[in-house]
């Protein structure tokens, strides 16, 4: 059996993880957005790669909101920063198999992100499909459908324990 850590070790260093990238940025991704608006056409892609993921799915119109979260929605990106693309779906609706269904759709994600490499200016994209009752903590979160911010980002730095 190959040792995980001298097979893997090739692909990432420590030293390869410069800690002083998560200082916060002075604007939000100028690649991405536009002062504080997401920019048209990339908001337009987003909601394209979101409702296709959703249709393959399978689950009927049962969505609430599409969300841009994680640190591409805050000041707190780097060259390194994915774009988190949030399905917000109430699970509560599916009555008693709404655990079954939870974890199936959850499957079908993985797959999904799996098989698409989309990427946006060499920020990949990846898809998730969030529980609207489960808790949520990031710097930053837009929703897409709704072109507003649901949670503000704030420049303010965050308490980071860089060990």
């Amino acid at each position: 059996m190959t040792n995980f850590n001298k097979k893997w070790n090739q692909y990432l260093q420590e030293s390869d993880l410069e800690i002083t990238n998560f200082d916060s940025q002075d604007d939000l991704n100028p690649k991405i957005w536009r002062g504080n608006e997401l920019d048209r056409e990339i908001s337009q892609v987003l909601m394209k790669v979101a409702l296709d993921f959703h249709k393959s799915l399978d689950i009927g119109d049962q969505f609430e909101d599409i969300r841009f979260t994680g640190s591409n929605a805050s000041y707190f990106w780097t060259d390194l920063s994915d774009i988190d693309l949030h399905i917000i779906v109430d699970f509560s609706k599916f009555g008693e198999n709404a655990e079954l269904i939870k974890d199936l759709v959850n499957l079908k994600r993985s797959q999904w992100n799996s098989l698409h490499q989309i990427k946006i200016f060499d920020h990949e994209v990846e898809v998730y499909v969030q529980d609207e009752n489960e808790p949520h903590y990031t710097a930053g979160e837009y929703s897409l459908l709704r072109q507003e911010w649901i949670q503000a980002p704030s420049k303010d730095a965050k308490n980071i324990d860089y060990r």
